[in-house]
């Protein structure tokens, strides 16, 4: 009996080891490095890793780590200062915010902030080096100047309490014109462009470090440090796990991730690479290695999980749609009702959707599909509840006439009739999901989306243009081959 519970302690710890350690990141390069840093570094100590990458902002990252479906990230104590524990920054020291951050997640979350690395990526304005000439050096100096002046920035930054908010009541800014952009390297190109004369950026920007634009000083403290740490859910978390994430966070300071930020952005290597050079202890910039050519093979294999996530949502949408349209065939209550409220759906944005769903289904292919059904359904439905209401109300009394019976009237007339606005809606709801899919990246659900983020953050066109034209692609496929079903469709009922 010992040796039977003795064996069944060793198959369950090993069964518990050889559970993957699953490590999130945001949607920017910075956390693409480090996510990468940190899966590289445990896979070399024996652990089994799965990447949920591409995670549409802190309030995504944060719902997936509380809902257990990551178990790590990284994360910066000003981001949960902000956003997590929703406190207003008091010009305190790191070390402050720091502990008041780790207090709140283990009562609340159970989860830990391991060592800080050492990278402070707080916030910081920058402005070119005409509009610094003007005796602007500091946030009070933009403030005077500010109601003349576009400011560009990122869409979190809009309401943060240490963003513009922030801005305006610590310092009164209030600006001409904001701009808002959802890619941190369009904001750059808009103020190098003069589109805009002041960006919101963070300081471990690459940018920065090539001195060809000037950071104003927070005189007044607005902003909270932002050191980069790892979070881990306790559940999960021991020593090997803690010392291995805590020697990577050795190695990092601000400077040092300037460099790795440049690598991709400027560079257009991997974060996978640039990852495991870093831990081999090699500078890619002093070896002179080339720089990796279009990932193609990736791009293969991203068409195809796009194609798999949009045919799945399709058929779920059809399981749905069918159905409905055919119990409102004769219920024209039912049938106003349901084209109101298909409406209603399909104008939710899909982000915010899926970031609705998430809680419920969680992160990856489900929620994508699910959320993409949705989309899919409700076009679906109001392509045939309008196909229905174009039918000539005389059809049944004719039908009628001729002896047919309600199965043969509707197998024999109703659905000939109807097949072209099935296929029409069809045709309309796949082209759709095919652009909506590449949104389903935000939750790691994988597809095309992935490929053109980091084309966009790498500004890479010729990367921009294969992942987006792959997506063209698929929908010009999709919709010539149901044109012509369409086509045929008609011919017959001519």
């Amino acid at each position: 009996m010992r040796h039977l519970i003795v064996l069944l302690v060793l198959v369950l710890s090993s069964v518990a080891q050889a559970e993957p350690v699953r490590i999130g990141a945001k949607n920017f390069t910075e956390q693409w490095i480090v996510g990468e840093l940190y899966a590289q570094a445990l896979e070399r100590n024996g652990f089994t890793v799965e990447r949920r990458f591409n995670l549409a902002g802190s309030a995504i990252a944060h719902a997936a780590l509380v809902a257990g479906e990551i178990d790590l990230y990284p994360e910066y104590t000003g981001t949960a200062l902000a956003v997590v524990l929703k406190e207003k920054a008091r010009g305190e020291a790191p070390e402050t915010v720091l502990a008041r951050v780790r207090a709140f997640y283990a009562r609340e979350f159970d989860a830990s902030w391991l060592t800080p690395s050492g990278i402070d990526n707080g916030n910081v304005l920058l402005v070119r080096p005409d509009t610094a000439a003007r005796g602007v050096a500091s946030l009070s100096d933009l403030a005077r100047i500010a109601p003349s002046l576009t400011i560009g920035l990122g869409t979190e930054f809009v309401d943060r309490d240490d963003g513009l908010p922030g801005l305006q009541r610590v310092y009164g800014m209030k600006f001409g014109r904001v701009a808002t952009f959802s890619a941190l390297s369009l904001r750059y190109d808009a103020l190098i462009s003069g589109q805009v004369d002041v960006i919101n950026g963070f300081a471990t920007d690459w940018q920065i470090a090539a001195g060809s634009l000037v950071a104003l000083a927070d005189d007044r403290a607005l902003f909270p440090p932002y050191q980069l740490a790892p979070v881990v859910r306790n559940a999960v978390l021991n020593e090997r796990i803690a010392s291995v994430l805590d020697a990577v966070s050795a190695r990092l300071d601000t400077a040092t991730m300037q460099r790795l930020n440049g690598l991709v952005e400027r560079d257009r290597y991997e974060p996978a690479e640039i990852a495991g050079a870093f831990l081999d202890g090699v500078d890619l910039t002093k070896e002179g290695r080339s720089r990796a050519g279009l990932p193609l093979a990736r791009l293969a294999r991203a068409t195809l999980e796009h194609a798999g996530l949009v045919l799945a949502s399709m058929a779920a949408g059809l399981a749905v749609a069918l159905p409905l349209a055919l119990l409102a065939m004769r219920r024209p209550r039912l049938r106003a009702a349901l084209l109101g409220g298909s409406a209603l759906l399909y104008a939710v944005p899909s982000l915010a959707l899926f970031a609705l769903l998430l809680p419920l289904t969680g992160l990856g292919a489900t929620s994508a599909i699910i959320g993409l059904a949705l989309y899919a359904s409700m076009v679906l439905l109001r392509g045939l509840l309008g196909g229905l209401a174009a039918l000539p109300v005389q059809l049944d009394e004719i039908a009628t006439g001729l002896g047919l019976s309600s199965l043969q009237r509707f197998t024999r007339v109703t659905l000939p009739l109807l097949t072209p606005a099935f296929v029409a809606s069809l045709r309309a709801a796949l082209v759709a999901s095919i652009g909506l899919a590449t949104v389903a990246a935000a939750i790691d659900a994988g597809g095309l989306g992935e490929l053109l983020l980091t084309g966009l953050a790498q500004r890479w066109p010729a990367k921009i243009a294969l992942s987006a034209g792959a997506a063209v692609l698929l929908a010009i496929v999709a919709d010539r081959v149901l044109l012509r079903l369409e086509h045929r469709a008609r011919s017959r009922i001519a």
